[in-house]
């Protein structure tokens, strides 16, 4: 069985802290065995947590970014090469396509921007349950998916270690490499739970953006 969560930050993401180390000692203390690394516009945590699995877990790391392009995010998994960032959906969705990305539209309705059709239509999945937005949000994007016959996935979108597997995505199957977690992924087959996290944690972030700001002008 895949027990995954898809979304998580490391320290290479502007508003977080989390080492890769942690991530991976945190996912297994909660059970996960699977975890995708999508930092904010960089492949930089997703190579480095890669780098250090072999030699401290068995959990399986899927490398992704999360790419923000013009208003909205867009989740790229299965790639170890930097996407560029493209200020068009089609354009940049055909390029991560080239790198081999599975692509994931994330939380999509957490700032209230409309969703361009191409956009919704061309991605592989929505992120239907994020573990970072509303509930009204989450179940519109449910709707979004359920209306263009697309598959969802759930995930943490954790920058704070106690937030790591509060949104999963569970795949009853045995999947031995990332290329059958890829194929699972696209397979309706999928149960999806989790809870919405505090106000709080984006609080939390906030502050810690502004410390890392500050801390690199000083530098």
């Amino acid at each position: 069985m895949i027990i995954a969560d898809l979304h998580i930050h490391t320290k290479y993401s502007q508003d977080s802290l989390l080492e890769p180390r942690t991530i991976i000692k945190t996912a297994e203390k909660q059970g996960l065995n699977t975890i995708a690394i999508t930092d904010h516009n960089t492949i930089r945590g997703a190579l480095a947590t890669l780098k250090i699995a072999p030699l401290s877990t068995n959990i399986t790391i899927i490398p992704g970014v999360e790419m923000r392009i013009l208003n909205h995010d867009i989740i790229c998994l299965f790639i170890t090469e930097q996407p560029k960032r493209i200020n068009n959906y089609s354009e940049f969705l055909d390029h991560a396509k080239d790198l081999g990305a599975l692509t994931i539209l994330a939380h999509p309705y957490r700032k209230r921007k409309p969703i361009p059709k191409e956009l919704a239509q061309k991605v592989d999945l929505i992120e239907t349950l994020n573990a970072r937005t509303p509930h009204k949000a989450n179940l519109k994007a449910q709707k979004l998916a359920h209306n263009l016959h697309k598959h969802g996935t759930a995930g943490s979108d954790a920058h704070l270690a106690l937030e790591i597997g509060k949104a999963r995505t569970i795949i009853p199957q045995t999947a031995y490499n990332l290329e059958e977690i890829r194929k699972a992924l696209l397979k309706d087959k999928k149960i999806l739970i989790g809870k919405e996290s505090p106000l709080l944690v984006h609080l939390a972030t906030i502050t810690i953006e502004a410390y890392k700001k500050l801390t690199k002008q000083n530098q």
